[in-house]
């Protein structure tokens, strides 16, 4: 009867490890891999998002666009470290069996260890009651140590899993939406528009067509042309939209900032000095003289850029009368345009026109004037060569006007100089051809990056207003380097072929000129539009000076690439730009149609994979120490039951540990170590024990060996 109280039950090889056991593991596997999944997917949607792939899978825009990122890491990380922990109680009881089954455990720490084969605990527990040499059974320390170095560890999986989160910006979902266009502007008023006296607040960004300039020496000597410059204006008024824009399919404006310029041939031409007559002598008050004239172009226009009107072939000629700078003070635009110049006759109507264009837009002519000499040099030579006109007996006011007709003019290039008698200034002008607008077209476009729109900033190490990377955004090489992405443009991947929708004017740039009078034909006093681009730091010195904004650019292209038509381009694309936006958010006639957008997000996410391959690796090897330690207690283990508590203190109690624990009833730990000191056995505190079958009552218990 009592013998058969002793026999333990059948063991079976997955009972030995209780229900709540093999659900931990097994359920608790499940878990840990579609966390670990999740977590991947997650990882690689991500680095694929910071690296400019535009399609995401819809789990994870609604992972990221709700800002549920790092929660969605932080809750599944706490589920990991739950699975783990229950996983590693698990492990503890496996370790603890095998220990006192195989091992061998010091006697006062044989209690111990025998019910954590009965209760969940952290191997810590394990590895502080488990003291044994290294020599010995070195492998149990290493586990032991590892194992609580896991369960540490994972005590910060959502800090090492944090640690791969940056602020990125990608792309959202795509938006379908009414877009408004500034649309048939043509009976709008310009006036008060300030674009040549003002800065932009910002250089503003916007949609290129890839181009490959014309290299200089394909082009002969008598014009420049920097071939079609399609460029989409963005439909859309703040900048933050436009900064983040990544993909675009519907209307825009389209403008082609082609500029040709075509050395003209002057004729009867007079310059005039403004100053201060005292006797023989005279002083400029200013750097600047007046020039006006007329000019042509060559009877056949053969290779030119530019086609002459066939309607009339009366007019081959046109008159001017603009300003010039003189010393250092820069260079001077004058500006033809026919739309404002209707009041002045047929003679503006029939003006060469640009060729290849296909718009139904006019052409806009600028004359650009630069001069060679000092001030008072120019003064000492008119005031001898000219005559005295509108003297003042009160202010010493005069002017001095020389006819220019014969004096000495060579051609430069694209340039016509005109050189004063018997000295080395000259006057050299250049005509140059655009056209002011675009037309709305449906366009697609896109970039891989954000382009925030820079702002001119001075540079205290140069002295001067940097404008390298404004520079950068309205003039592309051509090169393999200089990409849309590096300008912080969009590319302009294509547009509708068919019929324009409407044209856009945008003829303030010739009309707003700073030096605007009611131009005459048959009054010469009168000027066309003009205005001054100082080479100076600040501009020119002058009441026709153009803001030093438009003048740091306009020099800057200008002396990159010494191209006029370049540096022209440049700055007539940022003063369209300035009417397009200024306009837009008060003219009423808008063009509203729809259009699909895809924006770029500030989103908080994953760029590394660091913080995710160390927790991974750590789950790597805690799976390798748990199949370990389950393989090792299947295979070398008979009398230990996870989660069976009767049966391991049971097993505590043999004729061995009697007397110790009869004694230990009212005594702590210390004291019964000192007890097991006292035992009269060689091995004293180091004497190991055993949980084995007693073979005289065949039952297991703990004993010594």
């Amino acid at each position: 009867m009592h013998r058969d109280m002793n026999k333990t039950s059948g063991r079976g090889q997955w009972r030995a490890l209780g229900v709540l056991g093999l659900c931990t593991l097994g359920l608790g596997t499940l878990l840990i891999a579609g966390a670990v999944v999740l977590l991947g997917y997650f990882w690689h949607m991500s680095i694929r998002a910071k690296d400019g792939e535009v399609a995401h899978s819809q789990l994870w825009n609604r992972i990221v666009f709700s800002n549920w990122a790092s929660r969605v890491v932080t809750i599944t990380a706490a589920l990991l470290r739950v699975c783990l922990g229950l996983q590693m109680g698990v492990f503890t009881a496996m370790a603890a069996s095998l220990m006192i089954e195989r091992a061998g455990v010091p006697l006062h720490s044989a209690p111990l260890i025998s019910m954590l084969r009965a209760v969940p605990a952290s191997p810590y527990s394990l590895l502080t009651a488990f003291v044994m040499s290294r020599q010995k059974k070195p492998i149990y320390t290493f586990a032991l140590i590892a194992s609580v170095s896991l369960t540490v560890g994972f005590q910060f999986a959502s800090t090492a899993l944090l640690s791969d989160f940056d602020l990125v910006n990608v792309t959202s979902a795509p938006t379908v939406a009414n877009v408004s266009l500034f649309a048939n502007p043509g009976g709008r008023n310009s006036d008060g528009l300030k674009l040549w006296n003002s800065q932009p607040l910002t250089y503003i960004r916007f949609a290129e067509r890839p181009r490959t300039p014309l290299a200089a020496e394909q082009l002969p000597g008598n014009f420049e042309d920097t071939g079609h410059i399609l460029r989409a204006v963005l439909p859309f008024e703040t900048e933050a939209s436009r900064s983040r824009l990544r993909r675009y399919e519907g209307p825009a404006a389209v403008i082609d900032s082609r500029v040709a310029c075509v050395r003209p041939n002057i004729t009867d031409s007079y310059f005039t000095i403004l100053g201060a007559n005292f006797g023989s002598s005279g002083y400029s008050l200013s750097e600047e003289i007046f020039v006006r004239g007329s000019f042509e172009f060559s009877d056949d226009y053969d290779g030119l850029p530019i086609d002459k009107e066939t309607e009339s072939q009366s007019f081959n000629s046109w008159p001017f009368n603009c300003v010039v700078p003189i010393g250092a003070s820069g260079t001077s635009i004058c500006s033809l345009n026919p739309d404002d110049l209707t009041d002045m006759g047929p003679i503006y109507s029939y003006m060469p026109s640009l060729s290849n264009t296909n718009t139904s837009l006019s052409t806009t002519i600028f004359l650009v004037f630069k001069s060679v000499g000092a001030t008072h040099h120019w003064m000492e030579v008119l005031s001898n060569l000219g005559n005295m006109t509108d003297v003042d007996i009160v202010s010493h006011l005069a002017q001095w006007e020389a006819d220019a007709s014969d004096w000495p003019m060579t051609a430069d290039g694209i340039w016509s100089r005109i050189h004063l008698p018997d000295t080395n200034h000259s006057i050299s002008v250049s005509a140059c051809f655009t056209v002011l607008g675009g037309t709305l077209h449906n366009v697609s476009m896109s970039s891989d990056k954000n382009g925030p729109e820079p702002s001119l900033h001075w540079d205290n190490g140069t002295a001067q207003f940097n404008t390298d990377v404004i520079r950068s955004r309205y003039w592309n090489p051509g090169n393999q380097t200089h990409t849309m992405n590096s300008q912080g443009i969009l590319t302009l991947d294509s547009w509708e072929n068919e019929k324009a929708h409407a044209n856009i004017r945008l003829s303030a740039s010739a009309s707003r000129l700073p030096s605007i009078d009611e131009y005459r034909f048959s009054d010469p006093g009168k000027f066309l539009p003009c205005g001054i681009l100082g080479s100076g730091v600040m501009g020119a010195d002058s009441s026709r000076a153009l803001h030093y904004a438009h003048s740091a650019l306009f020099h800057d292209v200008m002396n990159t690439t010494g191209s006029l038509a370049e540096a022209l381009q440049a700055v007539l694309m940022v003063t369209q730009q300035m009417e397009y936006y200024e306009h837009a958010p008060q003219v009423r006639e808008v063009w509203r149609s729809p259009a699909s957008h895809i924006m770029a997000e500030e989103k908080l996410i994953p760029v590394q994979w660091l913080g995710f391959t160390v927790i991974a690796g750590m789950i790597a090897i805690h799976f390798l120490l748990l199949i370990t330690a389950a393989v090792l207690f299947l295979m070398f283990t008979k009398a230990s039951w996870i989660g069976n508590v009767w049966m391991s203190l049971g097993q505590v109690v043999s004729a061995e540990t009697e007397d110790i624990i009869r004694k230990s009833t009212c005594k702590d730990d210390s004291e019964v170590k000192r007890l097991t000191k006292m035992r009269k056995t060689p091995g004293g505190l180091r004497e190991r024990m055993k949980v084995r079958k007693n073979e005289m009552n065949e039952r297991y218990e703990i004993g010594s060996f």
